[in-house]
């Protein structure tokens, strides 16, 4: 009985070392590239925190300047992705906001994002306020269009940051608009244990039967 206590209670330590590790890594990470002025614009992010209720969902987002139609109507039929209902996609906006659209300073660089909102990819260049639309649902669709149901974060130089619901016609390419830009959100790929990691946590737990059994 001692045994079996004792071999059960290495392996809830290993995976709760594991569980650790793997939380620790996951932290977000900014997606940046110079422009045409070698300005360092903010595309996207990875490993953004969106929580809904009690459970938090991990996510990369990149900013896309494009229509509706041509992001999420894939293969007759409207594809949203991750992003599957309206309070997912005001979780969303509010993740940019505070982990994303952010000041930073590292090794030299400053990276202005939050007080800079023209360093937003798609966004003017002499915008004080940047709108990122993400979309979820088909709010109408006619004859004369379809509107998209949209969540946007709207990040303001003056800081007065907020997130509101509209609706966006899908047919608006937003290369044309200097003040909004698409985010299009996936899974993250680090969810998805590598094969390695995966060995290796199984390798260690046979270890650990395997010591068990001499013990026995």
């Amino acid at each position: 009985m001692l045994r079996f206590k004792y071999f059960t209670s290495l392996i809830f330590i290993s995976l709760f070392c594991v569980g650790l590790f793997c939380s620790s890594v996951f932290a977000v990470t900014l997606k940046i590239d110079y422009d045409s002025t070698n300005r360092r614009v903010l595309t996207g992010a990875y490993d953004v925190e969106v929580v809904v209720g009690e459970k938090t969902y991990l996510f990369d987002v990149v900013f896309v300047d494009n229509s509706g139609d041509s992001l999420f109507w894939i293969n007759d039929t409207w594809d949203f992705g991750s992003i599957v209902n309206g309070e997912m996609a005001a979780a969303a906006s509010i993740a940019l906001l505070n982990q994303v659209f952010l000041d930073l300073s590292e090794t030299g660089v400053t990276d202005q994002y939050d007080s800079s909102p023209n360093l937003t990819y798609g966004i003017g260049m002499g915008s004080t306020y940047a709108i990122v639309l993400t979309a979820f649902g088909v709010y109408s669709s006619s004859e004369t269009g379809t509107l998209l149901s949209t969540y946007s974060a709207i990040n303001n130089a003056s800081g007065d940051d907020e997130t509101q619901s509209t609706n966006t016609s899908s047919n608006t390419n937003m290369a044309s608009e200097s003040n909004y830009v698409y985010a299009v959100w996936t899974v993250a790929a680090s969810t998805i244990p590598e094969p390695g990691t995966i060995l290796m946590v199984g390798f260690g737990l046979l270890s650990l039967a395997g010591m068990n059994r001499r013990r026995n």
